[in-house]
């Protein structure tokens, strides 16, 4: 079983839950808001084989943005995965931020994440049978696609 969309960090038992699911090798991308929470999932998860945390700059927080992007380029060079990073404009408060999303998302597809990019959500046995390097999840993009986003930023 593979579950590509976890908030562990959220949950009222974050330590607890992450047990479970590494003893019954549920497969387990446990998405993170910002650089910050992430930073402090590595750690904890290090030893894991199932549950693996993954570097997330999250468009509906983009008012935070500006304090995280130093620390996500940064954490990027080395993350195993990147996940819950895109555009969000479905909701008053992501229209509200549109900018600054959009801001932030050009400065994460710059990073050098040098990741797979997926579209698909559906195919969780993607992360499991990457093999070496890294799978770049690209959350709240998918629903228009990466090369949309892209193109809203102004990217190739």
């Amino acid at each position: 079983m593979h579950d590509t969309h976890c908030h562990v960090d959220q949950h009222k038992e974050p330590e607890n839950l992450c047990r479970e699911l590494e003893a019954k090798e549920i497969y387990t991308i446990a998405v993170t808001n910002l650089p910050s929470h992430y930073a402090l999932t590595l750690a904890p998860l290090k030893n894991f084989k199932y549950v693996r945390p993954a570097l997330g700059l999250h468009p509906l927080l983009a008012s935070r943005h500006a304090a995280e992007l130093t620390a996500f380029e940064r954490l990027s060079r080395s993350a195993e995965l990147i996940g819950e990073v895109g555009l969000d404009f479905l909701t008053p408060a992501g229209i509200k931020t549109k900018e600054l999303q959009i801001q932030s998302f050009r400065h994460v597809l710059k990073c050098p994440h040098q990741g797979r990019i997926s579209q698909d959500f559906g195919r969780a046995n993607q992360w499991a049978l990457a093999g070496p390097g890294k799978f770049l999840s690209m959350g709240h993009a998918s629903s228009a696609g990466v090369s949309m986003a892209a193109n809203t930023c102004g990217l190739p």
